[in-house]
């Protein structure tokens, strides 16, 4: 999304102030994001480049590049620190030929 790419290149403050400005450049009426997945979304990664990246944000990107492994891995490490498992969910089972289970896993975290 447009406003996620202003906000990686800190061409606005936060989430709310990105959708303002998506909304005045693109739209007649003033309503640049309706959809409010949309606009969670935007939040939700305006938090987690300030939860984890220092600014300039586009420095990350010449980090990653010099070492792809070490830079994931890295920042894996710091999350966990961050996140603690709230609960897991295994299911539904769909039983497959000879007695094998195809599972659905998901896991849900909450932030410290």
């Amino acid at each position: 999304m447009v406003i996620c790419y202003l906000l990686f290149l800190e061409l606005v403050e936060n989430s709310n102030e990105g959708q303002n400005y998506y909304a005045e450049r693109r739209s007649i009426n003033g309503k640049g994001l309706t959809i409010f997945s949309q606009r969670r979304y935007s939040y939700y990664f305006s938090k987690f480049l300030q939860m984890n990246f220092k600014k300039p944000y586009i420095s990350c990107i010449k980090e990653y590049l010099e070492n792809p492994k070490e830079f994931i891995i890295e920042k894996i490490r710091v999350l966990q620190k961050k996140l603690r498992l709230k609960f897991v969910l295994f299911g539904p089972f769909n039983k497959k030929k000879n007695m094998e289970y195809n599972v659905d896993f998901s896991l849900f975290i909450q932030i410290k």
